[in-house]
């Protein structure tokens, strides 16, 4: 898993250290996480997309108002020489993106997408500009005009596809409230938070009192039936619901937070039970 901020100038080469961590371990899937991700170098963004690519395979076109058009290619000259380059151009390649993934981050996630090299898994892309111009009007409000736009490549007799201005369409939608999936990413600071929040608490095999009884005259014991709990009466005597807390003290299965993230190590566990 690794997410990008942003892709800058420095991101390859942060990339490229970032993966020395996976050459020991025996990776089967990777997930690039591209939510509320930005930038402007798509210089950059075409040198990730190298790295999960083979040479010389079209990753994307900038083409600007003045009918100019730069084609960028997976180039093996800015990759790493290093032992897991094959696994990155074969491995099972997860994409996260929301609707505040645009601009560079967001073309990157359509290049690879368009030759069939990852699965967009999240919402619907910002749909962003590669630049504009704004144009000041004489009411004193500003006119801001597209000037340049990211174009992927047609694979395949597929036709070509610009992202601006509608986004990138994931392949698998998955809904989830903004400002949960803002706390579950930009919140989490370790690997730990990372790995809670894809495990959810198991239910716990304790009985209740009432359970023990039956257990104890020989009566079956339904482990599965447990009542609710609810919090002591409030001052003003009505209950109030358990709190999460409470809740998971009672053993009960909470929900995993973070559903993209979720559904893209599904989808991973679903390839490897088939390639096994």
């Amino acid at each position: 898993y690794v997410r990008l901020a942003d892709v800058t100038e420095g991101t390859p080469a942060a990339l490229d250290a970032e993966l020395k961590t996976f050459t020991d371990a025996k990776v089967l899937g990777y997930v690039l996480d591209l939510r509320f991700a930005d930038g402007t170098n798509f210089a950059a963004a075409a040198a990730v997309a190298g790295r999960f690519l083979s040479d010389g395979q079209e990753v994307f076109t900038l083409k600007s108002s003045d009918k100019s058009a730069h084609v960028f290619r997976a180039d093996s000259e800015t990759k790493p020489s290093s032992s897991n380059a094959s696994d990155l151009a074969s491995a099972p390649l997860m994409l996260l993106v929301n609707a505040e993934t645009r601009g560079s981050a967001e073309a990157l996630a359509g290049a690879l997408r368009a030759q069939d090299r990852g699965i967009i898994i999240g919402s619907q892309t910002a749909g962003s500009a590669a630049a504009w111009q704004d144009v000041k009007l004489g009411d004193g409000r500003t006119l801001r005009i597209a000037t340049a736009k990211i174009v992927l490549p047609h694979v395949d007799g597929a036709a070509q596809i610009d992202i601006f201005p509608n986004g990138i369409t994931p392949d698998v939608a998955v809904k989830i409230q903004p400002k949960t999936e803002r706390d579950v990413v930009l919140a989490a600071q370790t690997n730990e938070t990372l790995t809670a929040s894809l495990q959810p608490r198991v239910n716990k095999n304790n009985l209740t009192e009432a359970q023990l009884v039956k257990a104890f005259r020989g009566e079956a014991v339904d482990r599965f039936e447990k009542p609710a709990r609810v919090a002591p009466p409030a001052a003003d005597g009505e209950e109030k619901p358990a709190s999460d807390k409470e809740r998971e003290e009672e053993g009960e299965i909470q929900n995993v937070r973070d559903v993209v993230l979720q559904r893209a190590v599904d989808i991973l566990k679903g390839i490897r039970v088939l390639l096994s």
